[in-house]
């Protein structure tokens, strides 16, 4: 292409569209509830560190995720209560604070954890953009950086409460590392790589998968330099680096052994999928699942199928053009994180798990975008700056498929009246107080009445006496157990032992 090589205006300015869509779906009309499960869940999770007559306790309880997340959105919350307190003087005490939260007013704290994850979102089209010009060029990183911008399933994620983007920030950043691991090899390289790939598992576990990359890396710089080989002390560095950010980041996945491997093994089961026919690979082939991945991806929401294609273009014709050394640590990337999601999953691949190598594929589909460029200058004589801006005309304009189409249309379900809010609003504006609502599975977010928060404060301890005793008796009847009866002793302890997990999270929630 015959782009300029340098515009000093280009990469702020697509920080600045990144940051804008971003922001644009931090306030939606459920405010001040959340009806997004997961974003509800981590919000609580966050707040359960510090409990008012009880203290601090920064052991998470539950580690279906690292805690780095919800550590940084306590500490935000923090600040947050410390402005209420001293500044705006709406918190008089941490038990005032608590009230709020308790009593469903928590349009604060969604916004604050919406606005960290758009932080790191728009943090991560920067670090593409960097990634892609390491690559190859500027051009590279423009094109990448423009793809991560407007990629759908990263434009919604960024503006809720979960930790995927984040990860995914320190994922990129973790990549950025190895690239410098095999370009340069300095010491500093490899704590680098090592602490953001670290941070990333201790946020959420997707990035550890980044530890092939580095270790390729390596290998690729130690070949590269022959005459001053590299040692394996650097890669240790790098290892230790990533597991001392890991410990710090989510300590009591280390520090409370028991509870982290019992909430964790469903993803062990899962990957047992791959060897021993467990989990999800025991259901479906893995071709099977390698194309339900592939269909996820081009799904309207997520990566759209114009970029899928182009990313695809990219992988199979661009490749090339970066080299050998790189063309490998970017497609181990891929492939390692396509590889372990669609095998540990004990669901199929949902799309905001993609979002682990969202960078990799806006950088293919840049590559893609520049091979199609440069055929269609061929075949149409035309200029490489004409047939780039008419590509882009094309893939930008508000089409069914197209990534801008698939965004007015997340805006306007984002905007639009949510049905639970409606019906929250019609309750608290036409039912006379004192009337007695059945919340199935709490569908609607009400405040419990006293008399039911009475009648849970007697049941529940009741309740977990009962698993606890039903526990230790399927443990007796172990010891004398014939080899027929042990199939259903294990059937009874997974029910008691989901029941007593279920009663323990409501007795912390109330």
């Amino acid at each position: 292409m015959s782009w300029p090589e340098k515009r000093t205006w280009i990469v702020p300015a697509l920080v600045l569209v990144a940051l804008a869509l971003r922001l644009a779906g931090v306030f939606d009309s459920a405010l001040p509830f959340s009806f997004y499960p997961d974003e509800a869940n981590n919000v609580e999770h966050s707040v359960n560190f510090y409990v008012p007559g009880s203290g601090f306790d920064l052991n998470p309880h539950w580690f279906n995720k690292p805690a780095l997340g919800y550590y940084l959105n306590f500490f935000c919350f923090g600040l947050y209560y410390l402005f209420g307190h001293f500044i705006s003087g709406e918190f008089a005490s941490p038990a005032d604070f608590a009230h709020v939260f308790l009593n469903q007013e928590r349009t604060g704290f969604y916004i604050i954890v919406r606005l960290v994850q758009a932080i790191f979102g728009t943090l991560t089209v920067w670090v593409t953009y960097r990634i892609g010009k390491e690559l190859l060029n500027r051009q590279l990183g423009y094109l990448s950086a423009l793809f991560m911008a407007i990629a759908p399933i990263h434009v919604e994620f960024s503006a809720l409460g979960k930790n995927d983007v984040s990860a995914g920030f320190l994922g990129a950043l973790g990549f950025l590392g190895c690239l410098n691991i095999a370009r340069s090899g300095r010491r500093k390289d490899y704590v680098f790589a090592g602490v953001a790939i670290g941070m990333g598992w201790a946020t959420k576990y997707v990035p550890i998968c980044l530890a092939p990359t580095l270790i390729l890396a390596h290998l690729l710089r130690k070949k590269a330099q022959k005459e001053r080989p590299q040692t394996w002390r650097l890669l240790a560095l790098g290892f230790a680096a990533m597991g001392i950010s890991g410990f710090l980041g989510s300590p009591y996945n280390f520090l409370d052994p028991t509870s982290y491997h019992e909430s964790i093994k469903t993803i062990l089961d899962g990957a047992k999928g791959l060897f021993f026919g467990a989990g999800e690979a025991s259901n479906y082939s893995m071709a099977y699942l390698a194309r339900y991945a592939a269909w996820i991806t081009a799904q309207n929401h997520v990566f759209t199928l114009p970029c899928t294609l182009l990313a695809i273009v990219g992988a199979v014709f661009g490749l090339k053009a970066i080299g050998k050394n790189k063309a490998l640590l970017l497609l181990s990337w891929v492939v390692v994180v396509y590889g372990v999601l669609i095998t540990t999953n004990s669901q199929r691949v949902r799309p905001n798990h993609l979002i682990a190598i969202m960078p990799a594929l806006s950088i293919l589909a840049a590559l893609g975008f520049l091979i199609l460029t440069q055929r269609l200058n061929r075949l149409t004589k035309k200029s490489a700056s004409t047939v780039s801006a008419l590509l882009l005309f094309c893939l930008l304009l508000p089409v069914p498929g197209a990534p801008t189409y698939a965004l007015v249309k997340h805006y306007r379900s984002l905007y639009t009246p949510h049905p639970q809010r409606q019906a929250y609003d019609w309750i608290q504006k036409n039912l006379p107080a004192g009337t007695t609502i059945l919340n199935v599975s709490e569908v609607m977010t009400l405040i419990p009445s006293t008399e039911r928060i009475e009648w849970l404060g007697d049941r529940i301890p009741f309740e977990i006496a009962l698993a606890n005793r039903s526990l230790a008796t399927i443990e007796e009847r172990r010891k004398s157990a014939v080899k027929e009866d042990l199939e259903q002793l294990d059937r009874a302890q997974i029910h008691w032992e989901q029941l007593l997990q279920w009663w323990t999270t409501q007795q912390k929630k109330l």
